[in-house]
């Protein structure tokens, strides 16, 4: 497989003086192709047009046309698309020459081979032109841009604050609107900097820890700004649909000493209790309606083939572990539960939980 690559590179190398001017694929391979266009645009080995087989029709042939006389074409080709590549391929113009490259196989395995097969065509074309393609060189205007920093905004984070606050209440209204806004706004922000805080209830996931966090707890400095509040005798409220993962995550970032001044609303606030309290979650039997509903979802084609379903006390979890994505999961399990109207269950943002 490799000697042929080599074959087949080296002569794609060659077309149009170094340049590949062409490459045709099928959608699975888009991102090696993507990969050949960026490695001979940032290595300066020529131009290269990229091109899904089917969007050929839709325009790219002209280039073919009326450039085919300077023009290669490198083809990737796979078992699913090898029809349609051979016959498109039949098409062009006789004087172009043309270069396949044939993965045996569909897949990922196809997908890694072909971006194999662009690292290979960049060293050879670098070969060609004389340029090593991992060290082309950096001209001093490059080095320039490299180094250009984003001017900072001279606005004070407050006014920064403000400013997106307002945008997003006001995008589109009016310059006397917006000033009502304004007024409402230093108002409410008078009313907070007066008040005396009794406690403080949070969101959990999105809020306190961010989703990019979810398998490792609140950001350090989320837990410094918790500590601060408990620490001045404010207990702290948490609402999560999740169940013992946020406990174990809580109790791991808080001392134990306040967790008697948490309490933590699990599975949506379907048990309430301290942090401290370690028969919370329980393992509750669902209640009938909702474990009618999970098994029905469970037997749902889509369901039961790609994504987890777990029958909670209070809540049903679907958690997306195969192909469909997250919406259309969602989808799914909107119209199963919208299907009986009678039904006292309604659908939340599905998060991945553990």
């Amino acid at each position: 497989m490799i000697d042929e690559l080599k074959t087949g590179g080296k002569s794609a190398a060659r077309f149009g003086k170094g340049t590949i001017s062409s490459c045709f694929f099928p959608p699975r391979l888009q991102a090696a192709a993507l990969d050949i266009e960026s490695k001979f645009t940032e290595a300066a080995l020529g131009n290269v047009h990229i091109a899904d087989y089917r969007h050929l029709a839709h325009g790219r042939h002209h280039w073919l046309a009326k450039r085919g006389a300077s023009t290669g074409i490198l083809a990737f080709v796979t078992p699913d698309t090898r029809q349609l590549a051979e016959r498109t391929i039949r098409l062009m113009p006789p004087a172009i020459p043309v270069v396949s490259i044939d993965f045996p196989c569909d897949g990922v395995n196809s997908s890694l081979g072909a971006i194999t097969t662009a690292i290979l065509i960049t060293g050879f074309a670098g070969e060609a032109r004389g340029i090593d393609p991992g060290r082309p060189g950096v001209p001093s205007f490059g080095r320039k841009i490299y180094h250009l920093r984003i001017p900072r905004n001279r606005r004070s984070r407050t006014q920064s604050s403000r400013a997106q606050m307002l945008s997003r209440k006001t995008g589109g209204i009016d310059g006397k609107q917006v000033k009502i806004w304004e007024r409402f706004y230093r108002h409410f922000v008078g009313r907070l900097s007066r008040a005396r805080f009794r406690g403080a209830v949070f969101d959990y996931d999105g809020t306190l820890c961010d989703e990019r966090e979810r398998f490792i707890g609140p950001h350090s400095l989320v837990v410094k700004a918790l500590l601060r509040l408990l620490e001045n005798q404010i207990p702290i409220g948490i609402a999560t649909g999740r169940g013992k993962s946020a406990k174990n995550d809580l109790q791991r970032a808080i001392p134990p000493s306040y967790w008697n001044r948490v309490v933590i609303g699990y599975y949506s606030g379907y048990e309430t209790g301290l942090l401290d309290d370690d028969t919370l979650p329980t393992k509750k039997i669902p209640q009938t309606e909702l474990q009618s509903l999970g098994e029905q979802l469970q037997l749902h084609p889509s369901i039961a083939a790609h994504a987890r379903c777990e029958i909670r006390a209070g809540q049903i979890s679907v958690v997306p572990v195969g192909l469909l994505s997250l919406a259309t999961i969602c989808q799914v399990v909107e119209e199963i539960v919208g299907a009986d109207s009678e039904r006292q269950v309604r659908c939340c943002n599905v998060r991945p939980c553990h």
